[in-house]
């Protein structure tokens, strides 16, 4: 059984059966451990904070009868020097999940060129928007985003972002 890599993985192998491939071996040698993403999470003196519902602007990436994905298009940041795209991503389940989570908003780096993604920070919400839990990703590695996935449509709109910007 595939370790499950983080919040988005275990919420993608909801959305479908094994959304996400395992950890990126191409990146580094097999003999190195891939280094999690540096973030501004992991430094205590910022402090993370969702884009407001009113001020953002999210945009539809995937949909099936049990949750709809989408990107928040307004903050998205790119780095000129690596080419990684930090983005926000929400996931809306259509039926509360067993642990009352409704909503996540997930803070995720993407790696257009070579598909992958590190999860950084993440928001629960329960039914009446009311916040669960939240705090970094427990595994900030960076992990191969496959094709026919929702990992694949998030990198198709961060691609286009790319082209048009």
């Amino acid at each position: 059984m595939k370790k499950l890599l983080s919040l988005t993985l275990l919420l993608a192998c909801t959305i479908s059966n094994n959304v996400f491939a395992s950890p990126v071996a191409s990146i580094t040698p097999a003999s190195q451990k891939i280094p999690p993403a540096q973030t501004a999470a992991s430094k205590a003196k910022d402090i993370i904070i969702p884009p407001a519902e009113e001020a953002s602007s999210w945009e539809q990436v995937s949909y099936n009868d049990k949750l709809k994905v989408y990107i928040e298009t307004r903050s998205l940041k790119y780095d000129k020097n690596t080419g990684i795209i930090t983005a926000w991503t929400k996931y809306t389940y259509n039926l509360s999940r067993s642990d009352n989570v409704r909503e996540v908003l997930l803070l995720s780096k993407y790696d257009v060129r070579m598909k992958t993604c590190a999860d950084l920070y993440f928001f629960n919400y329960g039914r009446n928007k009311n916040l669960l839990k939240s705090g970094p990703s427990q595994d900030q590695s960076w992990f191969s985003l496959a094709e026919g996935t929702v990992g694949e449509d998030i990198l198709q709109v961060l691609n286009n972002y790319l082209i048009a910007s």
